[in-house]
């Protein structure tokens, strides 16, 4: 006697409404759709704006500079700035 399960069979039935419709398709709508006000109103918020990108890479590194020390030189600094600002616009 076998403690297995028997196999599915595929269900036979289909509603009919679900015949004619392409839902792959209405799928790929609605997400188009979602995908398009979220960043039309990402585009109207505050954080879209260049100026965000400065202020978090700040506020990166003064939590960096509050575990670690980081040297004072404006160059290396700025390069510091540029990678987080590269890293976050991914």
């Amino acid at each position: 006697m076998s403690t297995n399960r028997p196999p599915r069979r595929p269900a036979v039935y289909t509603p009919w409404s679900r015949r004619f419709t392409d839902e792959r398709a209405l799928d790929l709508s609605a997400a188009m759709q979602l995908h398009e006000e979220v960043h039309t109103r990402w585009r109207k918020s505050q954080y879209a704006k260049p100026i965000i990108f400065d202020a978090f890479a700040s506020v990166i590194l003064d939590h960096i500079e509050a575990h670690a020390s980081l040297p004072t030189d404006p160059k290396l600094r700025e390069a510091l700035v540029n990678a987080i600002k590269k890293v976050v616009a991914l």
